[in-house]
């Protein structure tokens, strides 16, 4: 009887202790996380947001609160994947290294849901708002929402979640070669002339206009209209 109560006490020892390492491990794991994510977010470039971060173990070990951390880029950030070395200065004057793989995405504004949009509704004022958000190419959508109004929901959305291209039954895009009326804005002055569209795009989107011969990209604020903002 002795004998069994120690193999359990043992045995229950070890069990601490792993689940007492496993808790130190993952203190470990979120403070060098976050202390990693916050050297990225000091120095990244407006309209890219960090999405995530990975540490190898090797690495996370090494990692405590009082720490000090350091990165040092191969190439300046971009939106995509990149892996930066990381530098842990131990507080004995130590310096641990090793490289973490981190994900930066684009931010901008996107359409949002303002309510819970159901199947098959049409949007009304008020449905839709803008929010800056991350975002993925040809994925959120990007347009002032009074060029949705009337539409279709074609899935529904949550209020507060992002909408794609796909959710709402979107408009026809105006067809590449389309003649259009060009208003250019400089400063107090306003010029109105007639121009082309170079790209197939939808009203309320950027697109570009070709007038007298030069390129121009602006946005279509109607199906025969388009309001620059800039030359190319």
């Amino acid at each position: 009887m002795s004998r069994l109560l120690a193999v359990l006490l043992a045995l229950g020892w070890t069990l601490a202790s792993a689940q007492a390492e496993g808790k130190s491990r993952k203190s470990k794991s979120r403070d060098l996380n976050a202390q990693i994510a916050a050297e990225v977010e000091q120095i990244l470039p407006g309209g890219l947001a960090l999405a995530s971060v990975t540490v190898p173990k090797t690495l996370l070990r090494h990692g405590a609160k009082n720490d000090v951390v350091a990165l040092r880029w191969r190439k300046p950030p971009t939106h995509g994947r990149a892996i930066v070395q990381v530098l842990v200065h131990k507080r004995s004057g130590r310096i641990k290294k090793g490289w973490a793989r981190i994900e930066l995405v684009r931010l901008g504004d996107v359409v949002v849901a303002a309510v819970d949009l159901e199947a098959g509704a049409l949007i009304e004022a008020g449905n839709l708002r803008v929010e800056e958000r991350p975002y993925s190419d040809d994925r959120e959508l990007q347009v002032e929402p009074a060029y949705l109004l009337g539409s279709r929901v074609v899935f529904a959305r949550k209020a507060g979640e992002a909408l794609r291209a796909s959710d709402v039954s979107m408009p026809m895009p105006i067809a590449r070669g389309t003649s259009v009326r060009v208003i250019v804005r400089r400063g107090g002055a306003v010029v109105a002339t007639s121009g082309v569209l170079e790209t197939k795009s939808m009203v309320g989107t950027a697109t570009r206009v070709r007038v007298a011969g030069r390129l121009l990209a602006g946005k279509l604020t109607q199906a025969d209209l388009v309001e620059l903002g800039g030359l190319q």
